[in-house]
């Protein structure tokens, strides 16, 4: 087959690698995998996770980089030229420019959170509630409800008078009421309060006794003279929550920062493969590399215990369960951008001279290697601070996380940096993405790549729009993407490549480049065989909802 040097291509491997690892590389690398890796117990969990990259998303990307690369085709074109242009497989195609169209649409929008949050770090917005903004915060029910409970967990925890002591413990039931009070017997109060200090809020709530004290240290504090500006502290956490809920709420902001996002997509993507996007992923990944390396050699450094590198190495081995498996092998294909397209169409622009197994190698690589230097990034926080991630959900990279970061030696230079960071992993994404259905409206319809590159961009930031305006429709696209459209787009590849494509061609990506025999076996049988079976039991655990 002719190699099609109209479409363009990566002028080197260096080129295709950096361009596919950003596609690989994004908020999944950076959030999702230290929070299902924390979940899970580290440890003996991340070791699973890499037998699944080599069984599952290895063998995937091989195959996917291959149709491309041997077709020289878009998505749709490439299962029409490779199994004929009636051939059942060429909605597998479909599905990927789908995929790539319904993720973008939302995604863009969420990476248009990380250029706010640049922004708001850049103000210095996350340590302290604004001073005129208190009052009106304490109008609200729920507010004061959180200040009480904050206060009193503070308050129970310092110095309180003997009568004090004598009176929560009464109210707890730890001690009777009695008429001798003397040395000895406010001696048996301290050891009492003291021994029980962290059961008393418990024993206290069943007492009924619990609104009482919180209500009673409130009140006292409120008597303190920088009882505003302590106040400005106690209700950052929440401020910050809800300052997030009103930003995505508003519409008209996150709408912006979308317009402004897919507008900075466009412009790489019209400028092609070499000028557009080889260029930007050159400049672009090294940065990113480098900031990552950065945020994780400052978080370790804080953490003097050495816990989160113990974590991550040995962990809790308790935590890991059946659903665990699952859950690595779900993400062990959904990190490497496989089902969407994204890699059959990179692979699509890769020179015939350069070698597929090895470039997926270094992509995978690269990926694997990021997720984990972003678990030392986020675990010696977590551990340092003594905090949990309460839900997996990405708005904790805009609440509590941001709390943390200023915490940090130069912590307001700190939280603009991970926020860039944020960004530019969003953006190598998107522009994989965008690529996709860029190369489908060029290579199908024969549009120039100016045209296909307007209209894909105008078409699927319309279809973002929703998005921009509810959180709702946001999660119900990204659910639909990754429980239906990813896992079936790469079920099927894995089909297709084990049992449909001319095996031979498979085989000579690994023959014609030195690679030996043993390895294209162990690939051939686990594509035809584990991925699959595998796969699948992603996709089915996804509809279903298996819980742990």
């Amino acid at each position: 087959m002719q190699e099609n040097k109209s479409r363009g291509a990566f002028s080197s491997k260096l080129g295709f690698v950096l361009a596919a690892a950003g596609s690989a590389v994004g908020l999944g690398n950076l959030w999702k995998f230290p929070y299902i890796t924390w979940e899970n117990g580290g440890g003996i969990f991340v070791l699973v996770y890499l037998v699944c990259i080599v069984l599952v998303g290895f063998p995937v990307m091989i195959a996917e980089i291959s149709i491309g690369k041997v077709s020289q085709k878009d998505p749709v074109g490439a299962f029409k030229v490779l199994d004929g242009i009636k051939s059942p497989f060429r909605f597998v195609g479909m599905l990927g420019v789908f995929g790539g169209f319904l993720i973008l649409s939302y995604y863009s929008v969420v990476a248009g959170w990380s250029m706010e949050y640049i922004v708001r770090s850049g103000a210095d917005s996350f340590r302290a509630v604004p001073r005129q903004e208190v009052s009106t915060l304490m109008q609200k029910e729920e507010m004061q409800d959180y200040a009480k409970k904050r206060i009193f967990a503070m308050q129970i925890q310092k110095p309180q008078p003997d009568n004090i002591k004598e009176e929560i413990l009464l109210d707890a039931g730890l001690i009777q009421q009695t008429t001798k009070k003397d040395a000895i017997y406010y001696d048996q109060v301290n050891e009492q309060y003291s021994k029980n200090l962290d059961i008393l809020p418990e024993l206290l709530k069943k007492k009924k006794k619990l609104a009482k004290w919180q209500t009673y240290f409130y009140e006292q504090f409120l008597k303190k003279k920088d009882a505003k500006t302590k106040l400005a502290k106690i209700l950052l956490p929440k401020y910050s929550e809800q300052s997030f809920i009103d930003f995505i709420s508003n519409g008209k902001k996150p709408l912006f920062w979308h317009t402004l996002f897919m507008l900075i997509t466009l412009l790489i993507v019209i400028g092609g493969i070499q000028k557009g996007i080889e260029k930007a992923s050159k400049f672009i990944m090294p940065i990113l590399f480098i900031i990552v390396g950065f945020m994780a050699i400052n978080s370790l450094m804080l953490d003097k215990e050495q816990e989160g590198i113990r974590f991550l190495l040995i962990g809790m081995p308790e935590k890991l369960h059946g659903y665990s498996i699952l859950e690595a092998m779900g993400h062990a294909f959904f990190t490497l951008s496989l089902g969407m397209g994204a890699m059959l169409t990179y692979g699509s622009y890769m020179q015939k001279h350069e070698s597929v197994v090895k470039s997926a190698f270094w992509v995978t690589f690269l990926d694997t290697v990021i997720a984990l230097a972003a678990c030392l990034m986020i675990f010696p926080i977590l551990f340092v601070y003594h905090l949990h991630p309460e839900s997996g959900s990405i708005g904790i990279l805009f609440t509590s996380l941001p709390l943390e970061l200023v915490k940090l030696p130069l912590g307001m230079m700190m939280a603009v940096i991970f926020y860039i960071l944020v960004f530019l992993a969003a953006l190598t994404s998107a522009i994989s993405l965008l690529e996709v259905v860029v190369t489908y409206l060029a290579d199908e319809m024969n549009f120039s790549r100016i045209k296909s590159t307007l209209i894909a961009a105008l078409a699927i930031y319309l279809a973002g729009v929703p998005s921009a305006f509810s959180g709702d429709f946001l999660t119900m696209a990204d659910h639909f993407a990754s429980r239906f459209v990813l896992p079936i787009g790469g079920l099927l590849i894995a089909i297709y490549a084990g049992y449909r494509m001319d095996k031979e061609i498979l085989h000579k990506e690994f023959t014609d480049f030195g690679i030996s025999e043993k390895v294209f076996r162990f690939f051939y049988f686990s594509v035809r065989y584990i991925t699959p079976v595998l796969v699948f039991l992603v996709f089915l655990t996804g509809i279903i909802g298996f819980g742990k």
